[in-house]
């Protein structure tokens, strides 16, 4: 999964849930999802793929990878800006 991956979501973090009216399904953030990414892997793997060209364009707006960076310290933050080439995060 993607972006709001349950299993992904570390006990004792806040969370604010909230239920779609729409479809019915759960949004909420889920603090880590960033962290273990299947899309990210992707990325990583081969950055000229298309699902990884996708998360390189999702990640430069996504409000869950900008709070993602938020939360790191700024060591492990400045060497994710360098490794992807976030300038904004750095």
């Amino acid at each position: 999964m993607a972006c709001g991956n349950p299993e992904s979501f570390v006990a004792g973090e806040s969370v604010e849930w909230r239920i779609n009216p729409i479809n019915g399904r759960i949004k909420g953030g889920f603090p880590m999802a960033c962290k273990d990414c299947s899309f990210r892997a992707k990325y990583d793997n081969n950055p000229k793929s298309i699902l990884g060209r996708i998360w390189r364009w999702h990640a430069g707006w996504c409000p869950g990878w900008k709070g993602y960076m938020k939360s790191l310290p700024e060591d492990e933050r400045v060497a994710l800006a360098e490794k992807y080439d976030f300038r904004k995060y750095k």
